[in-house]
């Protein structure tokens, strides 16, 4: 499988009876009522942000790249041909007018948290 990045989930940190950690809503994630980790966890996900914006656009793991699974740049991701109608217009990868939306996004979002960067 060289060359591809498995969407696997969390391995790691799970709670004492084997249940993931919460993903909380935005406005919960940073709300120290609802998220006793708040001010750490949005400093830390900030850096990485920071970390990942920083990459050469030209690691198919920089924010440029992964951009591009969601949109811009029109270009093939990792190997895989993005979906493009008879008219030779590019539409990528989002399924943003389906009903697979969810799902996909789920798995991008995953891609992102479990970049080495």
């Amino acid at each position: 499988m060289s060359g591809t990045y498995p969407i696997i989930g969390i391995k790691d940190g799970l709670g004492p009876d084997g249940a993931r950690p919460l993903r909380y809503e935005i406005n919960k994630f940073v709300d120290p009522k609802y998220n006793p980790y708040a001010e750490d966890q949005l400093n830390l996900f900030l850096l990485a942000l920071e970390r990942i914006q920083a990459m050469s656009p030209s690691e198919r793991l920089s924010w440029f790249q992964i951009g591009g699974i969601h949109g811009q740049p029109y270009v093939d991701w990792d190997g895989s041909k993005g979906i493009k109608p008879e008219k030779g217009q590019w539409e990528g990868y989002c399924t943003h007018a389906s009903i697979l939306f969810p799902t996909w996004h789920r798995l991008y979002v995953a891609l992102i948290e479990v970049s080495n960067f």
